[in-house]
């Protein structure tokens, strides 16, 4: 389960940013990913400074869905941006 949630993650971003950037919405997805990071960086900060066990489950978030997630999205619009052109 640990390495299915990130890579469900990756992919699905992969696939949204290429889809996206293909039909000329490329910076949209930039946009989306620029907002993802942000949340990325919220959640991590959360997790900071939350109590106990609910700034792990802010971190462990963060890191198996967010941050892939964001990888992906930057990725997929990239290589859409690449083959677009």
């Amino acid at each position: 389960m640990v390495h299915a949630v990130p890579l469900l993650s990756v992919l699905a971003g992969l696939a949204l940013g290429y889809a996206m950037t293909m039909r000329g919405m490329w910076l949209a997805s930039a946009l989306i990913c620029v907002t993802g990071a942000l949340g990325w960086v919220a959640m991590l900060s959360a997790g900071e400074y939350a109590h106990g066990w609910d700034g792990l489950n802010y971190v462990i978030a963060a890191m198996l869905i967010l941050a892939p997630w964001v990888l992906g999205q930057a990725i997929g619009t990239l290589i859409g941006r690449w083959r677009r052109s």
